[in-house]
């Protein structure tokens, strides 16, 4: 079994939500899948949100709406150049997100401290919970000080076509804050007021401090138990 697990491809916390919401074959197929050994063609192709995501997270370190005001421009000069209603969709679709996002204050997202943004997020994006290689990627992670004592938190920013259920986004944050706990918890304390999820399309902000944090957890776990079980 130990075996199986450790030859097991990651499963992104958006994978085990999938696999939480499928019926019994279709949790047993994607298991399958997902011990296939990857392709550089399985590793490619674009993420349909990038365009905003990645925005919304640099206006949000930088504290700068102006990147966004930017990418709204140049979003629309592309999608006069295309006739495809998809690729249409998909650029209304991320222009939406920003548009959601031009007045935000992302200030209620990190302290008002001083703080220094980390780097190597992917790198250090996969935790072994449960026995499982869980992928969770963090939009930003910050490091302050805070009444002498050296802190960290991060945000999440997400979407979905059809949206997250509020109990996913509360997944998505319990992931988060175990990345956290994985990777930084013998240097800084983990803030929960700053261990934030935002789903991009609806503007849902949800801090891991505002959760019921236990009953989360082993919905979690739950979900870790039943696919390590069909390894």
């Amino acid at each position: 079994m130990y075996i199986k697990i450790l030859s097991m491809n990651k499963i992104t916390i958006k994978k085990a939500i999938e696999f939480d919401n499928r019926t019994q074959r279709g949790k047993t197929s994607l298991i399958k899948r997902l011990q296939q050994p990857r392709t550089s063609k399985s590793e490619g192709g674009g993420d349909y949100w990038i365009r905003s995501l990645s925005t919304v997270t640099n206006a949000c370190k930088e504290n700068d709406h102006q990147l966004i005001s930017q990418k709204i421009n140049e979003i629309q000069a592309i999608r006069k150049t295309t006739g495809r209603k998809q690729t249409k969709d998909m650029y209304d679709r991320n222009l939406q997100i920003l548009s959601n996002f031009e007045d935000f204050n992302f200030d209620i997202l990190k302290p008002k401290n001083d703080i220094n943004y980390l780097g190597g997020l992917r790198m250090n994006s996969v935790i072994t919970t449960r026995g499982i290689p869980l992928q969770v990627v963090p939009s930003l992670v910050f490091t302050f000080k805070e009444k002498g004592e050296q802190k960290v938190g991060a945000t999440l920013f997400i979407a979905k076509l059809d949206k997250f259920k509020d109990t996913e986004i509360a997944i998505f944050c319990e992931a988060l804050y175990r990345n956290l706990k994985s990777n930084y918890s013998e240097e800084y304390k983990i803030d929960r007021d700053y261990c934030s999820v935002v789903d991009v399309l609806n503007i849902t902000i949800l801090k891991h401090c505002d959760m019921n944090s236990s009953l989360v957890s082993r919905k979690l776990n739950t979900i870790l138990k039943e696919i390590r079980n069909l390894l």
